[in-house]
């Protein structure tokens, strides 16, 4: 599939603000948000903090720390979908992309875009709890380049083919929740996913090619009128076409079994609303995946995380997230080889800030930091990155 310009998406967009009010005269079940902003990115290929022996090209890679501006942009269309009326066949688009301003960081653009419909069918008799099923098609579409982080430029294989579209891809895919309310205390969600990626690299060994499926569970309990828990499950697998397993030494040289993944995540959350103005958010999360072959891609990872709503004024509101994640190999080797002599160790520290100010009711100006501190011994991935934006959002 050709990829539209950047230039030419903001004048998609552009485009949808203008004409949306005739559409949505003649489409009453049209909902619409947009945003356009514009950030500044201090780590924009998320450059390493330190020099680093490279084992691949046996030298210090030369480092080159670049900054710079970019224009974030959100669309999100829906027909039909907002109020989830039984029987009612829905349409639904999302756009969404960061587009860096300076020609010299093209390369880390990236955008995507889906396209779904579905329907809602009610199971619950006329008196009976809610139950309502939603089935979904869509297709997917990602770009997003594997650039070198230390030049920002597009990545070669050791044989200096060009892997760069490897992350890359068009997906097709099918989902369905079931959504049953057991009374006003209790909700628990149940649905499956199966999703098909097609990803662009062509040199034989890279490509992400894969399917994926999956099912998964929410839980919520609200044992006070200002207190909610919710306990999330999702079990899925990944069977990769062409890529291969490691052995235990990180090695995929020889005749290797192609690559499966099999995941188990938990999420709990604590809402608390303190005050009218106040809502706090407490997170823990879980995931272990499984390397089925030898396992050395096991991984654990578990993560902590606060979350506030503030709102300052009728108008205006703040939100903040700070979190914390620590991911443990039992196998895995720092670089995927002895020769680094570690086990791989790998832990971040990420923040979100956000102040909102409610310029009308279907419009928002908005103004977000994010920091990420990412440590790990494998010093390739090892970086710091601040994300300063501001953007205007749109309803209809």
């Amino acid at each position: 599939m050709k990829k539209p310009k950047p230039s030419r998406l903001f004048l998609m967009s552009a485009l949808c603000m203008v004409t949306y009010p005739a559409i949505s005269t003649a489409m009453p079940g049209l909902v619409t948000e947009a945003s356009v902003g514009a950030g500044y990115d201090s780590n924009i290929f998320h450059t390493p903090n330190k020099t680093y022996f490279d084992y691949f090209s046996g030298g210090v890679p030369t480092q080159k720390l670049q900054s710079g501006l970019f224009l974030p942009l959100d669309i999100s269309i829906a027909l039909n979908k907002e109020k989830k009326n039984p029987g009612a066949i829905f349409v639904d688009y999302n756009l969404g992309g960061d587009f860096y301003t300076d020609i010299a960081h093209k390369n880390a653009n990236n955008w995507g875009q889906e396209l779904g419909a579905g329907k809602f069918v009610s199971l619950a008799k006329p008196g009976e709890n809610k139950r309502q099923l939603e089935a979904r098609f869509f297709v997917h579409q990602e770009s997003k380049l594997y650039i070198d982080p230390d030049s920002g430029d597009k990545k070669l294989s050791s044989k200096g083919e060009d892997v760069s579209e490897k992350y890359s891809y068009l997906s097709l895919g099918a989902e369905s929740v079931l959504d049953m309310e057991l009374n006003k205390q209790w909700d628990v969600d149940i649905g499956a996913d199966i999703e098909r990626f097609d990803f662009k690299t062509p040199v034989r060994g890279s490509e992400y090619d894969h399917t994926y499926f999956g099912a998964f569970a929410d839980l919520s309990f609200t044992p006070m009128r200002r207190t909610k828990l919710k306990a999330s499950m999702d079990f899925y697998s990944k069977f990769y076409d062409f890529r291969e397993a490691r052995d235990l030494t990180g090695s995929t040289v020889g005749k290797r079994p192609l690559l499966k993944y099999s995941y188990t995540d938990i999420s709990l959350s604590w809402r608390q609303r303190f005050h009218k103005k106040l809502v706090t958010y407490l997170d823990y999360d879980f995931s272990q995946r499984r390397d089925l072959d030898v396992g050395y891609n096991d991984r654990t990872a578990q993560g902590v995380g606060v979350r506030a709503l503030l709102d300052l004024t009728p108008a205006l509101s703040t939100k903040f997230k700070v979190s914390y994640s620590k991911n443990e190999y039992p196998r895995a080797l720092a670089f995927d080889t002895p020769a680094s002599g570690l086990k791989k160790t790998y832990s971040r520290v990420y923040l979100n800030w956000s102040l909102d100010y409610e310029i009308s009711k279907d419009m928002i100006l908005e103004a977000v930091v994010k920091y990420y501190d990412t440590n790990t011994n494998d010093t390739r991935y090892d970086y710091e990155r601040n994300v300063i934006s501001v953007g205007v959002v749109k309803d209809w």
